[in-house]
């Protein structure tokens, strides 16, 4: 019985763990593994598409899609890059259509590459693969590519609550992919 006991106990504390572990994100392939680019001060984010078209794959009517996916740029991706790089300079694509305009010392681009992933069950378990590409802003030259794939598996998340819906995972998940390209600033 006292085996039993303890046994319940551990798989509690393990299945609490795993529950509520710390969202993170995974570079899967960078080059070059260590960029130089701490010197650079201004950076041009480019729109994170997130696809308009998908909105009933993620509970969304057409228009309220649209208005998120500008929300998890304007107000998700390019706040949390300026908070994770403090003394840059970041200013970023105000509508998929807005282009760089060659005024920041850096340029990134992304590309989404599947579907947002979201399952709701004992925890969230989602994700969102981006391929980052960072080009030196007068010449165009790329500088660093990489596949990143930011996690949510913590249901609460900054925003507390709101990690237990597909919207405040995926900004959880914006939120590690902003971490993941600060990391790449790092002397």
């Amino acid at each position: 019985m006292k085996k039993i006991k303890i046994g319940t106990i551990l798989l509690s504390i393990l299945i609490f763990t795993i529950g509520y572990s710390k969202t993170s994100f995974e570079i899967v392939k960078e080059t070059p593994a260590s960029p130089k680019l701490s010197g650079y001060k201004s950076i041009y984010l480019g729109w994170l598409d997130l696809k308009e078209a998908d909105y009933n794959l993620y509970g969304h009517k057409p228009g309220d899609w649209k208005t998120e996916i500008r929300r998890h740029n304007t107000e998700g991706l390019q706040v949390y890059l300026k908070d994770a790089l403090p003394g840059k300079i970041i200013s970023g694509a105000a509508s998929p259509a807005d282009r760089y305009a060659g005024n920041a010392d850096l340029q990134i681009l992304l590309k989404v590459n599947d579907k947002i992933k979201y399952e709701k069950g004992f925890v969230i378990n989602c994700s969102l693969n981006v391929d980052v590409m960072i080009f030196d802003g007068k010449t165009n030259n790329l500088l660093y590519t990489a596949n990143i794939i930011s996690y949510c598996t913590f249901p609460f998340s900054h925003l507390n609550w709101k990690a237990n819906s597909f919207d405040g995972a995926l900004d959880n998940e914006i939120l590690n992919l902003s971490k993941a390209i600060a990391s790449k600033f790092k002397p």
